[in-house]
């Protein structure tokens, strides 16, 4: 049987998923000030849109940030 993971469309839905600011603070334990501010800096990623007047991030901008985070010592 093959592997869920290697199925385009989960693959192609990962990618693209969406995350709220409430799923990032959830995801990092940051707060939403130090989100806010790192935002303003350039350090954090900005939001794809807004939807509803709520920022909205793909999940794999987060992602590659967080990543480098932890490669680059955080």
């Amino acid at each position: 049987m093959s592997n869920q993971a290697a199925d385009p469309l989960t693959m192609y839905i990962d990618l693209h998923r969406l995350v709220t600011t409430d799923d990032i603070l959830n995801l990092t334990g940051f707060s939403r000030s130090t989100i806010d501010r790192w935002r303003a800096k350039g350090i954090f990623p900005q939001p794809a849109f807004k939807q509803g007047g709520s920022n909205v991030w793909l999940l794999r901008d987060v992602h590659q940030w967080l990543e480098s985070r932890v490669n680059n010592g955080g």
